[in-house]
């Protein structure tokens, strides 16, 4: 339901709880709660938005500009996974909002087709991968989410209390590379476009494989850069840091995805990217329909307004006169000081992952289904 989440079935309850304090990389929460206040618990995200702690807000906006550089040179690569954590919570507290506004609370990429509505595109994304790691054969299943931003854990809370699914959905907030949980609980796992955020997807996979009971399955999307990327070449390189920062992710991995799995100890049963599959350009809408910045027709009329709301919103962040009216805010104090600089670096990443999966540098859609052996 929420970026940077993975989430754990199993087939009786699932007891667990979580301290930041376990992980000295955990962001202090204090500045998170100070930032949201009680905004978690407005239904529309959009007023959620507009209902932050501005002190707060200005100094997560702040600590996350420090951590990028205009290069993306190696070495602040380095520091951003040394604070993988600190980096994607701030991120996804001044982000989680937006995404919820522009998106809805499926926060996913698909390849819908012209027949189908967005929703029905993820319902069919998100139902594929279920099916493949065989959650739908535990007739009574638990599910328990792992994240490691404290907002985003309010705000599934809200929707899952919306649909009345509490006994079902649970959410912790803990660190996917040091699982606040027993060896052994679980019967699968999956995560959509979560694990990307690691700074090394080998300690997330080991984490997951030892968390899973022998047997078990484990299903992931991830976002990785492609086998075409060469990081020699500052179109790619530049493309790489675009996506990197307008993410929150600390370092974009080069097809290594497959050998992360391997090295966990799993037996890879399905590994694939799902945006190499042949296509019918007539039929089949590209995964970054959403930032094409076009007027495309979608199977409703719900979706194709949202698509050209989206594209107004980039234009006008990217070309338009946004920035000029997010900075005056800022000086009259409309807006809080930082806002006009993480929104231009939100739509460039999206600019970028278009770029990017035009020329078949990135995938938001590399699939692999594994399995913990039997012991």
């Amino acid at each position: 339901m929420y970026p940077q989440s993975s989430l754990f079935a199993n087939s009786s309850s699932v007891g667990a709880t979580s301290s930041s304090a376990s992980n000295p990389n955990m962001a202090s929460d204090a500045t998170s709660d100070s930032m949201h206040g009680n905004s978690h618990s407005n239904r529309s995200a959009f007023l959620s938005f507009f209902n932050k702690r501005r002190a707060a807000y200005q100094v997560v906006a702040q600590e996350y500009a420090d951590q990028w550089d205009v290069k993306g040179s190696i070495e602040s690569r380095s520091h951003r996974q040394e604070n993988y954590v600190a980096l994607s919570k701030g991120y996804y507290d001044l982000a989680n909002d937006i995404f919820e506004h522009l998106w809805g609370t499926s926060i996913h990429f698909v390849r819908p087709v012209q027949t189908e509505t967005v929703q029905q595109a993820h319902a069919r994304h998100e139902h594929y991968l279920a099916l493949t790691v065989e959650i739908s054969h535990f007739a009574d299943v638990s599910v328990t989410g792992l994240n490691f931003n404290d907002y985003q854990v309010r705000r599934a809370k809200e929707s899952i209390s919306a649909r009345c699914l509490e006994d079902k959905i649970s959410f912790v907030v803990g660190d996917f590379t040091q699982m606040p949980f027993e060896s052994n609980t679980f019967d699968a796992a999956y995560s959509i476009e979560g694990t990307s955020y690691a700074p090394d997807l080998t300690k997330a996979y080991l984490e997951i494989y030892r968390v899973l009971r022998p047997g078990s399955r484990l299903g992931v999307y991830e976002m990785v850069l492609t086998d075409n990327y060469d990081d020699n070449i500052p179109e790619h390189r530049e493309l790489r840091h675009g996506i990197e920062k307008g993410l929150g992710l600390s370092n974009l991995v080069i097809s290594s995805a497959l050998a992360s799995m391997k090295a966990a100890g799993f037996e890879i049963e399905i590994a694939t990217d799902l945006d190499a599959r042949p296509t019918n350009d007539k039929y089949e809408i590209p995964w970054y329909f959403l930032f094409e910045r076009s007027l495309r027709r979608m199977a409703n009329i719900q979706d194709t307004l949202r698509v050209a709301y989206i594209s107004v919103y980039i234009w006008s962040v990217l070309c338009g006169p946004l920035p000029t009216i997010l900075w005056i805010g800022e000086i009259l104090g409309i807006f809080v000081p930082g806002t006009r600089e993480f929104l231009y670096s939100l739509v460039l990443g999206f600019e970028s992952m278009e770029r990017a999966g035009k020329m078949k540098l990135f995938t938001p859609m590399f699939l692999m289904v594994a399995r913990k052996p039997l012991e």
